[in-house]
Protein backbone atom coordinates (compact mmCIF):
# COMPACT_ATOMS: atom_id res chain seq x y z
CA UNK A 1 0.00 0.00 0.00
CA UNK A 2 1.93 2.82 -1.14
CA UNK A 3 1.98 6.43 0.10
CA UNK A 4 0.42 6.44 4.04
CA UNK A 5 -2.10 4.83 5.93
CA UNK A 6 -4.30 6.84 8.56
CA UNK A 7 -5.46 4.37 11.36
CA UNK A 8 -7.92 6.33 14.51
CA UNK A 9 -7.18 3.72 17.47
CA UNK A 10 -5.43 4.04 21.05
CA UNK A 11 -1.95 2.92 20.65
CA UNK A 12 1.43 1.99 19.09
CA UNK A 13 2.92 -1.58 19.38
CA UNK A 14 5.81 -3.38 17.89
CA UNK A 15 7.38 -6.91 17.39
CA UNK A 16 10.22 -7.10 17.63
CA UNK A 17 10.38 -4.81 20.41
CA UNK A 18 11.70 -1.47 19.56
CA UNK A 19 12.05 0.78 22.21
CA UNK A 20 9.07 3.69 22.13
CA UNK A 21 8.03 5.61 19.31
CA UNK A 22 8.09 9.29 18.79
CA UNK A 23 8.12 11.87 16.25
CA UNK A 24 10.33 10.85 13.17
CA UNK A 25 11.56 7.61 14.55
CA UNK A 26 12.68 4.52 12.51
CA UNK A 27 11.75 1.26 12.69
CA UNK A 28 13.96 -1.43 11.89
CA UNK A 29 13.29 -4.20 8.23
CA UNK A 30 11.14 -6.75 8.72
CA UNK A 31 9.50 -5.32 12.35
CA UNK A 32 5.45 -5.78 12.55
CA UNK A 33 3.71 -3.19 13.72
CA UNK A 34 0.39 -2.59 15.39
CA UNK A 35 -1.31 0.56 15.10
CA UNK A 36 -3.81 1.68 17.34
CA UNK A 37 -3.92 5.50 17.22
CA UNK A 38 -3.99 8.22 14.87
CA UNK A 39 -0.47 8.13 13.10
CA UNK A 40 0.66 8.82 9.62
CA UNK A 41 2.70 5.65 8.51
CA UNK A 42 5.01 6.41 5.66
CA UNK A 43 6.38 3.88 3.98
CA UNK A 44 7.51 2.28 0.15
CA UNK A 45 5.65 -1.04 0.56
CA UNK A 46 3.13 -1.42 3.14
CA UNK A 47 1.22 -4.51 3.62
CA UNK A 48 -2.00 -4.32 5.90
CA UNK A 49 -3.89 -7.17 6.90
CA UNK A 50 -7.51 -6.68 8.87
CA UNK A 51 -7.01 -6.75 12.23
CA UNK A 52 -4.25 -3.83 11.78
CA UNK A 53 -1.36 -5.76 12.05
CA UNK A 54 1.49 -3.93 9.63
CA UNK A 55 4.68 -5.41 8.40
CA UNK A 56 7.03 -3.14 7.12
CA UNK A 57 9.11 -4.28 3.85
CA UNK A 58 11.97 -1.68 4.03
CA UNK A 59 12.51 0.88 7.09
CA UNK A 60 9.80 3.71 7.23
CA UNK A 61 9.01 6.78 9.09
CA UNK A 62 6.63 6.94 11.32
CA UNK A 63 5.14 10.68 11.94
CA UNK A 64 2.76 11.49 14.63
CA UNK A 65 0.25 14.11 13.50
CA UNK A 66 0.76 17.64 15.32
CA UNK A 67 -2.11 17.82 16.00
CA UNK A 68 -1.38 19.50 19.77
CA UNK A 69 -0.50 23.19 18.21
CA UNK A 70 -3.31 23.28 16.12
CA UNK A 71 -5.65 23.39 19.77
CA UNK A 72 -3.29 25.93 22.02
CA UNK A 73 -5.24 28.56 22.95
CA UNK A 74 -3.88 32.21 22.68
CA UNK A 75 -0.96 33.96 24.48
CA UNK A 76 -3.62 36.94 24.57
CA UNK A 77 -6.02 35.23 26.16
CA UNK A 78 -3.33 33.88 28.88
CA UNK A 79 -2.60 36.13 32.39
CA UNK A 80 0.95 36.99 31.84
CA UNK A 81 1.79 39.99 33.96
CA UNK A 82 3.89 39.43 36.74
CA UNK A 83 4.48 35.49 34.92
CA UNK A 84 7.87 34.15 33.92
CA UNK A 85 7.18 32.80 30.53
CA UNK A 86 9.40 30.54 28.66
CA UNK A 87 9.19 31.11 25.12
CA UNK A 88 10.72 28.77 22.42
CA UNK A 89 11.85 30.61 19.32
CA UNK A 90 13.11 29.12 16.19
CA UNK A 91 16.84 31.40 16.31
CA UNK A 92 18.47 28.76 13.79
CA UNK A 93 19.51 31.67 11.16
CA UNK A 94 22.02 31.15 8.71
CA UNK A 95 25.45 32.55 9.61
CA UNK A 96 28.06 33.47 7.31
CA UNK A 97 31.15 35.18 8.89
CA UNK A 98 29.84 35.81 12.06
CA UNK A 99 26.97 37.40 10.52
CA UNK A 100 23.50 36.99 10.27
CA UNK A 101 22.33 36.51 6.60
CA UNK A 102 18.49 36.28 7.21
CA UNK A 103 17.14 37.78 10.06
CA UNK A 104 13.27 36.44 9.09
CA UNK A 105 12.80 33.60 12.18
CA UNK A 106 14.15 36.74 14.09
CA UNK A 107 11.65 39.46 12.74
CA UNK A 108 9.02 36.87 13.33
CA UNK A 109 8.43 36.14 16.82
CA UNK A 110 8.87 40.56 17.62
CA UNK A 111 5.32 40.87 17.84
CA UNK A 112 4.83 38.40 20.72
CA UNK A 113 8.60 39.42 22.66
CA UNK A 114 6.83 43.11 22.69
CA UNK A 115 3.27 41.75 23.60
CA UNK A 116 4.76 40.06 26.91
CA UNK A 117 7.18 42.72 27.53
CA UNK A 118 4.23 45.86 27.63
CA UNK A 119 2.24 42.88 29.54
CA UNK A 120 4.55 43.02 32.46
CA UNK A 121 5.91 39.51 31.89
CA UNK A 122 9.54 37.95 32.35
CA UNK A 123 10.27 36.84 28.42
CA UNK A 124 13.12 33.49 29.14
CA UNK A 125 13.83 32.69 25.50
CA UNK A 126 15.04 29.32 24.29
CA UNK A 127 16.35 28.00 20.93
CA UNK A 128 18.21 25.70 19.17
CA UNK A 129 21.22 26.57 16.68
CA UNK A 130 22.84 24.29 14.41
CA UNK A 131 23.42 20.22 15.12
CA UNK A 132 25.77 20.28 17.82
CA UNK A 133 26.46 16.56 19.14
CA UNK A 134 28.06 18.19 23.14
CA UNK A 135 28.64 21.60 24.27
CA UNK A 136 30.23 23.87 21.34
CA UNK A 137 31.43 27.27 21.26
CA UNK A 138 30.87 27.00 17.54
CA UNK A 139 27.38 26.56 17.55
CA UNK A 140 26.88 29.25 21.25
CA UNK A 141 23.50 31.53 20.45
CA UNK A 142 25.49 34.14 22.46
CA UNK A 143 27.22 35.82 19.29
CA UNK A 144 23.46 36.32 17.84
CA UNK A 145 22.44 38.51 20.74
CA UNK A 146 23.60 42.09 19.22
CA UNK A 147 21.39 40.99 16.22
CA UNK A 148 18.38 39.16 17.96
CA UNK A 149 18.28 42.48 20.47
CA UNK A 150 18.80 45.23 17.82
CA UNK A 151 15.19 43.36 15.74
CA UNK A 152 13.35 42.57 18.63
CA UNK A 153 14.41 46.60 20.11
CA UNK A 154 14.81 45.24 23.65
CA UNK A 155 17.91 45.05 25.35
CA UNK A 156 18.26 41.18 25.38
CA UNK A 157 20.73 39.20 28.37
CA UNK A 158 22.26 36.12 27.34
CA UNK A 159 22.92 33.50 29.78
CA UNK A 160 25.24 30.55 29.28
CA UNK A 161 22.83 27.42 30.30
CA UNK A 162 19.76 26.68 30.05
CA UNK A 163 19.26 25.96 33.57
CA UNK A 164 20.02 25.62 37.12
CA UNK A 165 21.25 28.12 40.01
CA UNK A 166 23.19 30.81 37.50
CA UNK A 167 19.99 30.74 35.03
CA UNK A 168 17.27 31.09 37.76
CA UNK A 169 19.29 33.76 39.93
CA UNK A 170 19.63 35.68 36.66
CA UNK A 171 16.03 35.66 35.56
CA UNK A 172 14.86 36.12 39.21
CA UNK A 173 17.34 39.15 39.53
CA UNK A 174 15.72 41.02 36.62
CA UNK A 175 12.86 43.39 36.39
CA UNK A 176 9.22 42.35 34.90
CA UNK A 177 9.17 42.92 31.30
CA UNK A 178 12.93 42.37 31.09
CA UNK A 179 14.32 39.80 28.02
CA UNK A 180 16.48 36.55 28.54
CA UNK A 181 17.99 34.36 26.10
CA UNK A 182 19.32 30.94 27.19
CA UNK A 183 22.18 28.62 25.92
CA UNK A 184 21.84 26.33 22.86
CA UNK A 185 18.88 23.47 23.76
CA UNK A 186 21.26 20.91 21.91
CA UNK A 187 23.90 21.56 23.87
CA UNK A 188 21.97 19.39 26.46
CA UNK A 189 21.06 15.54 24.80
CA UNK A 190 17.80 15.65 26.84
CA UNK A 191 16.21 18.28 24.28
CA UNK A 192 16.21 15.78 21.42
CA UNK A 193 15.77 13.06 23.02
CA UNK A 194 12.07 14.66 24.13
CA UNK A 195 13.92 13.96 27.64
CA UNK A 196 10.58 14.82 30.82
CA UNK A 197 13.56 14.98 33.16
CA UNK A 198 15.32 17.76 30.75
CA UNK A 199 11.65 19.32 30.34
CA UNK A 200 10.92 19.66 33.94
CA UNK A 201 14.08 21.62 34.42
CA UNK A 202 13.28 23.77 31.83
CA UNK A 203 9.89 24.58 33.38
CA UNK A 204 10.71 24.96 36.48
CA UNK A 205 12.01 28.78 35.88
CA UNK A 206 8.94 29.66 34.54
CA UNK A 207 4.65 30.05 35.13
CA UNK A 208 3.94 29.84 31.26
CA UNK A 209 4.97 28.02 28.25
CA UNK A 210 4.39 29.89 25.19
CA UNK A 211 5.38 28.07 21.45
CA UNK A 212 6.40 30.76 19.20
CA UNK A 213 8.43 28.47 16.51
CA UNK A 214 6.21 26.82 13.99
CA UNK A 215 9.35 25.92 12.12
CA UNK A 216 10.28 23.46 14.72
CA UNK A 217 6.66 22.40 15.62
CA UNK A 218 7.03 19.12 14.23
CA UNK A 219 9.60 17.75 16.03
CA UNK A 220 8.86 15.51 18.92
CA UNK A 221 11.71 17.34 21.24
CA UNK A 222 11.57 18.89 25.04
CA UNK A 223 11.47 22.26 24.40
CA UNK A 224 8.25 21.39 21.90
CA UNK A 225 6.06 18.27 23.70
CA UNK A 226 7.80 17.39 27.00
CA UNK A 227 7.60 20.92 28.24
CA UNK A 228 3.48 20.94 27.58
CA UNK A 229 3.26 18.60 30.37
CA UNK A 230 4.87 20.75 33.22
CA UNK A 231 3.57 24.34 32.07
CA UNK A 232 0.38 25.73 31.44
CA UNK A 233 0.87 26.18 26.94
CA UNK A 234 -0.41 28.64 24.82
CA UNK A 235 0.63 29.13 21.34
CA UNK A 236 2.19 33.27 20.42
CA UNK A 237 1.57 35.68 18.10
CA UNK A 238 3.41 34.22 14.78
CA UNK A 239 2.47 30.64 15.14
CA UNK A 240 -1.39 32.01 15.15
CA UNK A 241 -0.32 33.54 12.00
CA UNK A 242 1.38 30.26 10.24
CA UNK A 243 -1.67 28.31 11.56
CA UNK A 244 -4.32 30.76 10.06
CA UNK A 245 -2.72 31.33 6.92
CA UNK A 246 -1.32 27.83 6.03
CA UNK A 247 -5.04 26.45 7.18
CA UNK A 248 -6.66 28.79 4.96
CA UNK A 249 -5.14 28.25 1.82
CA UNK A 250 -8.14 26.28 0.34
CA UNK A 251 -10.88 28.81 1.79
CA UNK A 252 -10.93 30.54 -1.39
CA UNK A 253 -11.08 29.07 -4.40
CA UNK A 254 -9.51 29.09 -7.54
CA UNK A 255 -6.58 27.36 -5.82
CA UNK A 256 -3.28 26.53 -6.97
CA UNK A 257 -0.36 24.73 -5.20
CA UNK A 258 3.09 24.88 -7.22
CA UNK A 259 5.52 22.71 -6.15
CA UNK A 260 9.10 22.76 -6.89
CA UNK A 261 12.21 21.71 -5.30
CA UNK A 262 14.48 18.72 -5.65
CA UNK A 263 12.66 16.67 -3.39
CA UNK A 264 10.35 14.07 -4.03
CA UNK A 265 9.05 11.22 -1.00
CA UNK A 266 9.29 14.22 1.48
CA UNK A 267 6.43 16.10 -0.59
CA UNK A 268 4.24 13.30 -1.47
CA UNK A 269 1.93 13.23 2.05
CA UNK A 270 1.15 17.08 1.17
CA UNK A 271 1.43 16.89 -2.97
CA UNK A 272 -1.61 13.85 -2.24
CA UNK A 273 -3.39 15.81 0.57
CA UNK A 274 -3.18 19.07 -1.90
CA UNK A 275 -4.32 17.00 -4.73
CA UNK A 276 -7.89 16.46 -3.30
CA UNK A 277 -8.69 19.78 -2.28
CA UNK A 278 -6.78 22.51 -4.54
CA UNK A 279 -7.66 23.62 -7.82
CA UNK A 280 -4.85 23.01 -9.67
CA UNK A 281 -1.49 21.40 -9.03
CA UNK A 282 1.37 22.90 -10.73
CA UNK A 283 4.76 20.87 -10.69
CA UNK A 284 8.28 21.87 -11.20
CA UNK A 285 12.03 21.59 -10.21
CA UNK A 286 13.97 18.38 -9.92
CA UNK A 287 10.18 17.29 -7.77
CA UNK A 288 8.55 16.81 -11.80
CA UNK A 289 11.18 15.17 -13.05
CA UNK A 290 9.67 12.02 -10.93
CA UNK A 291 6.40 12.93 -12.21
CA UNK A 292 7.55 12.90 -15.71
CA UNK A 293 9.27 9.61 -15.69
CA UNK A 294 6.47 7.83 -13.81
CA UNK A 295 3.98 9.23 -16.83
CA UNK A 296 6.33 7.54 -19.31
CA UNK A 297 8.62 11.06 -20.25
CA UNK A 298 12.33 10.77 -21.14
CA UNK A 299 14.37 13.00 -18.64
CA UNK A 300 17.46 11.97 -19.80
CA UNK A 301 20.13 11.57 -17.31
CA UNK A 302 18.69 14.37 -14.52
CA UNK A 303 17.84 13.67 -10.90
CA UNK A 304 14.68 12.48 -9.80
CA UNK A 305 13.33 10.00 -7.23
CA UNK A 306 12.04 5.88 -8.21
CA UNK A 307 8.76 6.85 -6.20
CA UNK A 308 6.35 5.84 -9.09
CA UNK A 309 3.67 3.95 -6.84
CA UNK A 310 3.52 7.10 -4.61
CA UNK A 311 3.12 9.62 -7.43
CA UNK A 312 0.19 7.51 -9.39
CA UNK A 313 -1.60 7.80 -5.83
CA UNK A 314 -1.18 11.70 -6.68
CA UNK A 315 -1.96 11.61 -9.86
CA UNK A 316 -5.16 9.52 -8.61
CA UNK A 317 -6.20 11.54 -5.94
CA UNK A 318 -6.47 14.53 -8.49
CA UNK A 319 -8.17 12.71 -10.95
CA UNK A 320 -10.76 11.49 -8.22
CA UNK A 321 -11.12 15.57 -7.27
CA UNK A 322 -10.83 16.91 -10.66
CA UNK A 323 -7.90 18.64 -9.94
CA UNK A 324 -5.79 19.69 -13.09
CA UNK A 325 -2.22 18.83 -12.92
CA UNK A 326 0.46 20.76 -14.93
CA UNK A 327 3.52 19.02 -15.07
CA UNK A 328 6.79 20.97 -17.26
CA UNK A 329 5.88 20.41 -21.07
CA UNK A 330 9.40 21.74 -22.04
CA UNK A 331 12.76 22.14 -20.32
CA UNK A 332 16.14 24.27 -20.05
CA UNK A 333 18.50 21.30 -20.19
CA UNK A 334 22.83 21.25 -20.39
CA UNK A 335 24.84 18.31 -20.10
CA UNK A 336 25.69 19.77 -16.61
CA UNK A 337 25.67 23.09 -14.69
CA UNK A 338 28.95 24.18 -16.41
CA UNK A 339 27.71 23.48 -20.30
CA UNK A 340 26.12 25.50 -22.68
CA UNK A 341 21.92 25.36 -22.12
CA UNK A 342 19.19 24.60 -25.00
CA UNK A 343 15.47 24.52 -23.79
CA UNK A 344 14.03 21.35 -25.02
CA UNK A 345 10.45 19.95 -25.85
CA UNK A 346 9.38 16.61 -23.70
CA UNK A 347 9.46 14.31 -26.32
CA UNK A 348 13.49 16.01 -27.39
CA UNK A 349 15.14 15.52 -24.05
CA UNK A 350 18.65 13.36 -24.94
CA UNK A 351 19.91 10.85 -23.21
CA UNK A 352 22.44 12.49 -21.66
CA UNK A 353 20.47 16.04 -21.51
CA UNK A 354 19.92 16.90 -17.34
CA UNK A 355 16.52 19.00 -16.38
CA UNK A 356 17.52 22.38 -14.30
CA UNK A 357 14.94 24.38 -15.18
CA UNK A 358 10.69 24.81 -16.90
CA UNK A 359 11.21 26.16 -20.40
CA UNK A 360 9.34 29.18 -21.88
CA UNK A 361 6.14 27.93 -22.83
CA UNK A 362 5.70 25.76 -19.12
CA UNK A 363 6.45 29.15 -18.02
CA UNK A 364 3.87 30.68 -19.75
CA UNK A 365 0.94 27.85 -18.99
CA UNK A 366 1.93 28.31 -15.12
CA UNK A 367 1.06 32.08 -15.81
CA UNK A 368 -2.24 31.36 -17.11
CA UNK A 369 -3.54 29.06 -14.88
CA UNK A 370 -2.41 31.01 -11.74
CA UNK A 371 -4.49 33.97 -13.60
CA UNK A 372 -7.06 31.70 -12.92
CA UNK A 373 -6.85 31.70 -9.48
CA UNK A 374 -7.80 33.66 -6.24
CA UNK A 375 -5.31 31.62 -4.05
CA UNK A 376 -1.83 30.73 -4.89
CA UNK A 377 0.46 28.26 -3.14
CA UNK A 378 4.26 28.31 -3.21
CA UNK A 379 6.81 25.74 -2.02
CA UNK A 380 10.03 24.99 -3.87
CA UNK A 381 12.18 26.49 -7.07
CA UNK A 382 11.03 25.31 -10.52
CA UNK A 383 14.81 25.22 -11.53
CA UNK A 384 18.80 25.62 -9.96
CA UNK A 385 18.21 29.15 -9.39
CA UNK A 386 21.68 30.00 -8.10
CA UNK A 387 22.84 29.53 -11.67
CA UNK A 388 21.79 32.14 -13.81
CA UNK A 389 21.26 30.00 -16.86
CA UNK A 390 18.74 28.39 -14.88
CA UNK A 391 16.90 30.69 -13.16
CA UNK A 392 14.07 31.80 -15.49
CA UNK A 393 11.98 29.62 -14.75
CA UNK A 394 11.87 30.68 -10.45
CA UNK A 395 11.89 34.28 -11.26
CA UNK A 396 9.11 34.08 -13.71
CA UNK A 397 7.18 32.61 -11.22
CA UNK A 398 8.11 35.23 -8.38
CA UNK A 399 7.20 38.10 -10.66
CA UNK A 400 3.95 36.82 -11.94
CA UNK A 401 3.24 35.98 -8.23
CA UNK A 402 4.14 39.48 -7.00
CA UNK A 403 1.55 40.85 -9.78
CA UNK A 404 -1.21 38.91 -9.25
CA UNK A 405 -0.78 39.90 -5.68
CA UNK A 406 -0.51 43.78 -6.53
CA UNK A 407 -2.87 43.82 -9.64
CA UNK A 408 -5.62 41.56 -8.81
CA UNK A 409 -5.42 41.14 -4.85
CA UNK A 410 -4.49 37.24 -4.83
CA UNK A 411 -3.80 35.69 -1.75
CA UNK A 412 0.12 34.70 -2.16
CA UNK A 413 1.64 32.43 0.20
CA UNK A 414 4.98 31.13 0.12
CA UNK A 415 6.91 28.08 2.09
CA UNK A 416 10.12 26.67 2.12
CA UNK A 417 14.28 28.19 2.65
CA UNK A 418 14.83 28.22 -0.61
CA UNK A 419 11.95 29.79 -2.13
CA UNK A 420 12.07 32.23 0.90
CA UNK A 421 16.18 32.72 -0.82
CA UNK A 422 14.81 33.00 -4.22
CA UNK A 423 12.65 35.56 -3.65
CA UNK A 424 15.29 37.80 -1.89
CA UNK A 425 17.66 36.79 -4.65
CA UNK A 426 15.43 38.54 -7.16
CA UNK A 427 15.13 41.48 -5.43
CA UNK A 428 11.79 40.95 -3.80
CA UNK A 429 10.59 40.76 0.12
CA UNK A 430 8.38 39.69 2.33
CA UNK A 431 5.66 42.84 1.89
CA UNK A 432 5.39 41.56 -1.71
CA UNK A 433 3.09 38.79 -0.99
CA UNK A 434 0.31 37.99 1.00
CA UNK A 435 2.51 35.90 3.62
CA UNK A 436 6.14 33.80 3.93
CA UNK A 437 5.86 31.02 6.39
CA UNK A 438 9.07 29.87 8.09
CA UNK A 439 8.40 26.40 8.10
CA UNK A 440 9.94 23.72 6.04
CA UNK A 441 9.30 20.58 7.64
CA UNK A 442 7.08 21.65 9.72
CA UNK A 443 5.07 23.46 6.76
CA UNK A 444 5.33 19.42 4.84
CA UNK A 445 3.73 17.85 8.03
CA UNK A 446 1.15 20.53 8.60
CA UNK A 447 -0.10 20.53 4.83
CA UNK A 448 -0.19 16.76 4.97
CA UNK A 449 -3.06 16.74 7.18
CA UNK A 450 -4.25 20.08 6.81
Amino acid sequence: MPGYMRCMRAAVYCWPPYGGFHNNCFVPDGAIVLVLRAVRVYTSVVLRDPCLAVRICGSFVLDVVMESIRTLPWVQNSSVRGCRVLLRVDFNVPVEHGQVRDRTRIERVAPTVDYLVKAGAKVIMVSHFGRPSCVDADFSLEPLVGTISEVLGVPVTFVGDCFGERVCTVVNALPWGSVVLLENLRFHAGEEKNDPAFAKQLASMADLYVNDAFSCSHRMHASIDAITKFLPAAAGLNLQDELHYLGNIVSEHPVAAVIGGAKTSSKIPMLRNLAQKVDFLVLGGGLSNSFLRASGHKIGSSVYEPCDDAVHAVLESARKSNCGVIVPRDHVVARNLDCSAQTKQNKDVGEEDCIFDIGTQTSAEVAEVLGKCKTVFWNGPMGVFERAAFATGTSDLIRNLVCLKKEKGVSTIVGGGDSIFAIKASGYSAEDFSYISTGGGALLQFLSVA
